[in-house]
């Protein structure tokens, strides 16, 4: 079968590799789409010799073609996501199948794109679950990538009656006001932390999730996110006494201050400034992998919806060119290769 084989920084070939062997309780899955993640962009830019000779790629979805002998909840012909590894190319194997744990059917009106699209979506949904947002709060999602999409979209579905998102790419921007998020903050023409002051009278958001994952959208989400008792403090009138003021003026110098969700990962180190979040009582909650079962059922409710996000389509053999497009936030969401 065909691969894509990992060398090193921006150096993928194609090139012929052993079909892979079908275990007792496993299958092999015939890859129809799989989504380019910005980690694997990261390690397409950065990654050293210890990435090298690597079939990358985890955000997949296919056809089963075989079952282990021990398998019996899984047929060939099935329709599946997978949540698995390898999948910039024709065939993968997956060792134990668990359906509904790492392999979910795919609703016959779900394209095998927006299937594909399944685990990068469950890194938001994991993020909103785990920010507990009341449906009152002042969300704000900083980047409107994949996973930006997923995240703001999670929290809509989850009751929150204010969304904001903050993205500079122009397709991106595009997409989010198409979906229908609350507020859509074009961050190349405006100062994100400027614009949430203004909306939340100084108070800040309850809830900020960096999906960006830049020094800039880092220390924005410090800046604007909303302070605790002791913040609002020493502040003293300036906050809660405003036109359009949610009145959240301090009633105990301890109360918790807003919740920074950090869900991007960082390509480079940043410099950053934390004070604020000492003195505003904030906390901030590391986010990485959620349950693709969470992701799949909002999904097929249809409280989420990831086909508008998939922009580009490129073959397995033009996987450089399809790197590349992921690369241009101005012009793309999400690339999808196609073995």
């Amino acid at each position: 079968m065909k691969a894509a084989i990992f060398h090193g920084p921006r150096d993928f070939r194609v090139e012929e590799v052993s079909d892979p062997a079908l275990e007792p309780d496993g299958a092999i899955i015939r890859v129809k789409a799989c989504g380019i993640c910005g980690s694997d962009l990261h390690i397409y830019n950065l990654g050293g010799t210890e990435q090298s000779q690597r079939v990358l790629g985890h955000e997949f979805s296919g056809e089963v073609v075989d079952v282990g002998a021990n398998v019996t909840d899984l047929k060939p012909g099935m329709r599946v996501a997978v949540g698995g590894a390898g999948a910039y190319a024709e065939y993968v194997g997956i060792p134990r199948v668990m359906l509904n744990l790492n392999v979910f059917p795919l609703p016959e009106d779900m394209s095998y794109e927006a299937g594909a699209t399944t685990e990068p979506t469950s890194v938001g949904v994991n993020a909103a679950k785990r920010a507990e947002p009341k449906e009152d709060d002042i969300v704000v999602v900083l980047g409107a990538g994949m996973i930006g999409q997923g995240t703001w979209q999670a929290f809509k579905a989850m009751g929150v009656s204010r969304v904001i998102v903050s993205e500079i790419g122009k397709k991106r921007l595009e997409v989010t006001k198409a979906l229908g998020a609350d507020i859509v903050i074009n961050a190349a023409e405006e100062d994100p932390v400027e614009r949430i002051n203004e909306i939340t009278s100084g108070e800040g958001a309850d809830i900020v999730a960096d999906c960006a994952g830049s020094a800039s959208s880092l220390q924005q989400a410090t800046d604007m996110v909303r302070g605790g008792g002791y913040w609002q403090l020493m502040m003293g009138t300036q906050i809660g006494s405003q036109p359009g003021s949610r009145n959240r003026a301090f009633t105990d110098i301890l109360s918790d201050g807003g919740k920074i969700m950090m869900v991007a990962v960082y390509e480079n180190m940043v410099e950053w400034q934390p004070t604020p979040v000492m003195i505003k009582g904030a906390r901030m909650i590391g986010c990485s992998a959620g349950r693709l079962g969470d992701a799949m059922e909002l999904m097929r409710a249809g409280k989420i919806n990831t086909q508008p996000l998939i922009t580009h389509q490129f073959p397995l053999d033009e996987i450089t060119e399809a790197f590349a497009m992921q690369a241009r936030p101005e012009e793309v969401v999400k690339v999808m290769i196609r073995p």
